[in-house]
């Protein structure tokens, strides 16, 4: 099962002042999971990694695309004293979604062509 996960770090409104940060900051990311348990499990460690760094590195705009097909600077970091919680959202993903393989051809994960309209 494919599922979209977005870490949201609520920003303290106190802290907003005088920044162009907005009130959500969102880390969002593709998984590709095996059972509810695995998915939890991979919820917890991307919560532990922003836990450790003490904050979070987030895109401007956190649906653009990838920094795999274009390279992209509209990242922020964000310290931990700035959020005052940590929540996600996990949204399962219906269809099959594409994956470049080495040779920089899109298919599905099953090896059929995507057709590019």
């Amino acid at each position: 099962m494919e599922y979209l996960v977005s870490i949201i770090g609520r920003v303290v409104p106190s802290k907003r002042l005088g920044t162009d940060l907005p009130d959500e900051l969102r880390q969002v990311y593709n998984f590709e999971v095996e059972s509810p348990l695995q998915l939890i499990e991979v919820v917890m460690k991307l919560t532990k990694n922003i836990i450790d760094m003490q904050g979070m590195l987030v895109k401007d705009d956190p649906f653009s695309e990838d920094a795999t097909v274009t390279l992209t600077t509209d990242r922020k970091w964000v310290p931990m004293h700035m959020i005052a919680y940590l929540s996600a959202k996990i949204e399962r993903v219906n269809g099959e979604s594409p994956i470049i393989t080495p040779e920089g051809k899109m298919t599905t994960r099953t090896g059929k062509d995507v057709l590019l309209q």
